[in-house]
């Protein structure tokens, strides 16, 4: 009992202590006006729950105070409840306040619930006399005609604002969404634009940029405007709600480019504020899966799913998780309702397929997907799914589908295009074989599938052939421009490639595709600053495509600029520290730069976040042995094999190169075996297999893996294999009749290269016979034709070789071997273009030993000697400088006789008379050494 009594003490001290407070909130004796007039001000500076606690506590006492109930209903508008103040503004107009008091807010808070027309029909009676009011309501009855699909009538209401106001921002943001929904994405930038340099601090506008960044996935420009609007605060702040949806926004921008951690604690302060949020514990669910928190990522999805259990996004996320612990049964059924929902979702479809394929049951996979895709025949992601898994089933099934499916052309030329993709070039053949396409569009795309096929195989005579055929067929067509470019390119035709190229840019100014292949024809041209610029423009529009920062490393890694290089990848890296793809790129740039040891600390850190990632480990193990820590990095090539997939050759065929740069030959051989076992059809390690057994004069060994070549219907890669093989065996005479035949079956420029180099070291007639027939089909071949070009050289054929060089430098003018060696040419004519010439192979190729000596050596035959002799200077500092350069160098100092020159001179001669070193003017030199030293020295 006393427990009891001192409990109602407790409460009876506690409750009065709650009145006391209550009293003194108010303050004793505090009439109604006064707590109406307190109440306003707390309107007027935006302190709305204030303003909402005084003007309760008004109506308590008496329930019929219209302008209580008006002033709420502000409340509740400015915080965002527009149901809440759709009531409170019919309370007072029930008793009695005039409605053009509130008109305005009402037809806000109606806009607000959705209540577009009730929104309309209280603005029929308002006719407000201030510009401020006319321009507020002409942008209620914009937003009201907009979302009834007034398009017309809600810009016009707009436009009398903006008559009004031209930096009206409200009305601007209107209009804005009008042209975006019209698909005028410029035109709604630039009105967006306008309304933030109207009003730079108004958060409406600055949040209305940043979505529409955010829309066009340029997430940097929309963080830093999602970030300003949210600072904002005063009566242009966003309300409550709208801070909500826009951290989302931010959070998913901030996940999507790589900052986890300012995303994580976007995120908690989302689910804090709504635990049971969807959208907040959805992302909370990629937070925990990026942080391996597989448990709590499955225990926020769940939330997701009690919420909205047909959320498809959730659903594959749950799947995910479920595979990723350990429970595909589960993750199956996950998939079942997304497929049933969305029967054409790939994702989900292939999900699923991976799953029956893991346990064996590849039949149910090709059912499966085939089933989705009888019910989807205009899906063409469902079609290039069940082609792909086709493609991926074993030969004899591949057959008997093929012919299942014959009647369907289109699924035919996706299924060769996947067995083209996976190299399985005879499948690929024979499936197009039987294609017989019925529209224009279906020709194209088997054309284009045959070019591919045709590239990938090595017959470039084929695919040039086809793609101009398409070409001619097709005019317009942007795709065959690009495929004829590709071909050329395989053939050697830059020129041509480069005017295929341009007339797609023609067709379509403003494909990204068509800008990359020109990116890739620069740097096949060595033309590496137009390639930057291209790649640096394309960046600019799109900041966010991380390939695009990957393509532009890949062109500052080819031109050498590696200072460039490093200092832009640890600045994408800063910005994106979870992207692992840039984190890869700036370990290959250290390596690029020649700091294996920051590539080796970067490398590790990776792994040691992600223990289990192959890819990681495989750029651990390049970074260690960069670093000479070979037996450490090949232990993380072994890891790396040993995490991937067996579906994934490239992994194992690392490991054998490794092993092979090591000096570890048994090891890599070993290696390749596992892998043929493994991916018998991964053609690339029959080849470096046979390479390497053919190396270590096992010939006997190797040649068999020709005929698995032959057999898996690549009789040309057969040929070109055996000559290989004939080859590293110094068997040169039968490596030259291999490749005849390979030649002669399908001709390219690289095999006219190769058989070049084997006839002349079999020292067969005229073994650049294969270089001239190539040049004569395909003259605009710049490897053809400077490999001509030293061949005409070397055997005092200049005129045919100044010919092929100048052919060379029509297509690449910066060339350096083409101008070094033409320079050459013309000094020994007497021709005066040889200096001009020379300087040009300097600008290009200003580290190059040789083109140094023929630009010093022009140069000390034309009586300049100062600047000669430094070139030759330079040339001579290489290690193990060639004996001709050195004489160059003692010819030029015995010229300039200045003290101690001559003395040098015969220091330089003597050394090389005393050598063995063979030089085309060793004659010369002996006779400048008797006149420099007397009659007598020898």
């Amino acid at each position: 009992m006393k427990h009891h009594a001192s409990r109602r003490r407790l409460a009876a001290i506690i409750a009065a202590g709650l009145v006391g407070l209550s009293v003194t909130a108010c303050g004793p004796g505090t009439t109604t006006g006064e707590r109406i007039d307190r109440a306003e001000q707390n309107l007027a500076g935006g302190e709305y729950r204030e303003a909402e606690v005084r003007l309760k506590q008004v109506l308590r006492d008496n329930r019929d105070n219209g302008r209580a109930w008006r002033m709420l209903g502000r409340a509740s508008l400015a915080q965002g409840r527009y149901e809440d103040a759709v009531h409170q503004f019919e309370r007072a107009r029930d008793n009695g306040e005039p409605l053009d008091t509130f008109a305005l807010a009402l037809a806000q808070a109606h806009l607000g619930s959705g209540e577009d027309a009730q929104a309309l029909q209280v603005l029929e009676s308002f006719s407000p006399d201030e510009n401020d009011e006319r321009l507020r309501a002409l942008v209620v009855e914009g937003n009201a005609l907009s979302r009834l699909e007034r398009s017309d009538e809600a810009g016009a209401a707009y436009a009398r604002a903006l008559e009004i106001d031209s930096g009206h921002a409200p009305a601007l943001i209107g209009q804005a969404e009008l042209a975006s929904a019209a698909g005028d994405d410029d035109r709604a930038r630039s009105l967006l634009e306008r309304a933030v340099e109207a009003q730079p601090d108004y958060a409406p506008a600055l949040a209305a940029l940043a979505r529409l960044e955010y829309s066009e996935n340029r997430c940097d420009q929309a963080i830093a405007g999602f970030k300003k609007a949210l600072d904002q605060s005063g009566p242009d702040a966003l309300h409550a709600g709208q801070q909500f949806q826009l951290r989302t926004f931010l959070a998913d921008c901030q996940l999507r480019t790589g900052q986890s951690e300012a995303a994580a604690e976007v995120i908690a302060g989302l689910v804090k504020a709504a635990p049971d949020n969807p959208y907040a514990n959805y992302l909370q669910a990629i937070v925990d899966l990026r942080s391996e928190r597989i448990d709590d990522a499955a225990s926020h999805l769940q939330r997701v799913l009690n919420a909205d259990s047909n959320n498809v996004r959730s659903l594959m996320l749950m799947a995910s998780v479920k595979i990723a612990q350990g429970d595909p049964q589960t993750a199956q059924t996950y998939l079942d309702r997304v497929i049933a929902r969305t029967p054409d979702n790939t994702d989900a479809l292939r999900m699923r397929a991976n799953i029956y394929l893991r346990q064996g049951e590849e039949q149910k996979a090709l059912d499966s997907v085939r089933s989705a895709y009888e019910e989807n025949e205009d899906a063409p992601g469902v079609r290039s799914l069940l082609a792909e898994i086709m493609a991926g089933l074993d030969a004899e099934r591949d057959s008997a589908d093929a012919s299942d499916e014959g009647s369907d052309t289109a699924l035919q030329i996706d299924l060769a295009a996947a067995l083209a993709r996976q190299g399985n070039d005879a499948a690929a053949r024979a499936v197009m074989e039987g294609v017989t396409p019925g529209t224009a569009d279906e020709r194209a795309r088997l054309a284009l599938v045959r070019i591919g096929t045709d590239l990938a195989a090595g017959r470039t005579a084929e695919a040039v052939s086809e793609a101009e055929s398409l070409v001619e067929q097709s005019p317009d067509n942007t795709r065959a421009y690009r495929a004829l470019a590709r071909a050329y390119v395989a053939d050697g035709q830059d020129a041509r490639a480069a005017e295929a190229l341009g007339r797609a840019e023609e067709l379509a100014p403003d494909d990204a595709g068509v800008a990359r292949d020109q990116v890739r024809l620069a740097v096949q041209q060595e033309r590496y600053d137009d390639a930057a610029q291209r790649l640096e423009a394309l960046r600019a529009a799109s900041p966010d495509d991380i390939q695009l920062t990957l393509d532009l490393a890949g062109v500052y890694a080819a031109a050498g600029r590696t200072d460039e290089l490093v200092s832009m990848l640890t600045r994408a890296h800063e910005d994106k520290p979870d992207e692992l793809r840039i984190a890869v790129a700036l370990t290959n740039a250290y390596l690029a730069a020649a700091d294996p040891g920051r590539a080796v600390a970067l490398a590790d850190e990776l792994v040691e976040a992600h223990a289990d990632n192959a890819d990681l480990r495989r750029v651990q193990g390049v970074a260690r042995l960069a670093a000479e820590q070979t037996d450490a990095g090949l232990e993380s090539l072994a890891r790396a094999v040993e995490l991937a997939d067996d579906g994934q050759p490239a992994y194992r065929f690392d490991l054998a190169q490794a092993q092979l740069g090591a000096g570890r030959v048994d090891a890599a051989v070993e290696t390749l075996r596992a892998l043929r076992e493994h991916a018998p059809d991964f053609m690339p390690a029959v080849r470096l297999l046979a390479a390497t057994l053919a190396s270590q004069g096992r010939t006997d060994d190797a040649l068999p893996l020709v005929e698995v070549l032959r057999d898996n219907g690549n009789p040309v890669a057969a040929s070109i294999l055996e000559g290989d093989v004939r080859r590293a065996a110094g068997q040169h005479r039968e490596a030259a009749a291999a490749y005849e035949t390979a030649y002669a079956e399908s001709p390219s420029a690289e095999l006219a290269i190769g058989l070049f180099e084997v006839r002349r070291q079999a020292g067969i007639d005229a073994p650049q016979r294969s270089l001239e027939d190539w040049n004569d089909r395909h003259p605009g071949n710049t490897a053809i034709a400077l490999r001509l070009g030293q061949w005409y050289q070397s055997n005092d054929e200049d005129e045919a070789a100044a010919e092929q060089y100048r052919q060379v430098l029509d297509a690449r003018p910066d060339n350096a071997i083409a101008l070094n060696n033409l320079a050459v040419i013309y000094q020994s004519q007497d021709d005066e273009r040889a200096l001009s010439v020379a300087r040009r192979a300097h600008e290009a190729a200003p580290d190059s030993t040789a083109v140094a000596d023929t630009l010093g050596w022009i140069l000390v035959q034309a009586g300049q000697l100062a600047e000669g002799i430094d070139l030759l200077e330079t040339a001579t500092e290489a290690t193990e400088p060639p004996a001709g350069i050195r004489y160059h160098l003692a010819y030029a100092l015995a010229q300039r006789g200045d003290a101690g020159d001559e003395e040098r001179a015969i220091d330089i001669l003597q050394d090389l008379g005393d050598s063995q070193a063979a030089f085309e003017e060793r004659d010369e030199a002996r006779q400048l050494l008797e006149r420099l030293a007397g009659d007598g020295t020898q």
